[in-house]
């Protein structure tokens, strides 16, 4: 006979866990250990318009972004189509969300150029986005290098 001293304690066996009941409990009690919040999903707007080199002229393709003034880490872009129309998109965390943030925003436009001499176009004036649908008519004098419709 062992003595007490040298026995190992063991749980009953109507006690015991088996192995993949402690794992379940583990993986169960796991995502309660990170109780950070989580900021609410940030609300976006449509945001939709046409870029014009001059009255009636669109800008033949290219990319507008909208940088938000109150939040600089959100950056909303669009591809300007060959009528010089255009649609916002914001990724956040990797979601795709329609539109961008309400508030003021920088507007940079880049003309497309087949050898990708056009230079960024930062307008003076800031668009500011409403809790709405929103539509912008953008106009600027002409790129040094602009690609214009025909």
């Amino acid at each position: 006979m062992i003595p007490l001293s040298r026995r190992k304690w063991q749980r009953p066996a109507s006690r015991r866990l088996s192995f993949p009941t402690n794992w379940i409990l583990v993986l169960l009690a796991a995502p309660g250990c990170n109780d950070t919040p989580q900021a609410p999903p940030r609300e976006t707007y449509p945001v939709t318009g046409e870029v014009m080199i001059a009255p009636g002229e669109p800008l033949n393709r290219g990319t507008i972004q909208f940088e938000s003034t109150t939040d600089n880490s959100m950056t909303a872009i669009g591809e300007i189509g060959p009528d010089g129309r255009f649609s916002l998109t914001t990724y956040l965390d990797g979601v795709k969300l329609e539109g961008t943030l309400t508030g003021p925003s920088r507007v940079t436009i880049i003309p497309f150029a087949e050898d990708q001499s056009a230079m960024p176009i930062a307008l003076p004036e800031l668009y500011t986005v409403e809790a709405k649908e929103n539509h912008f008519s953008i106009e600027f004098g002409e790129p040094s290098n602009p690609t214009r419709k025909k």
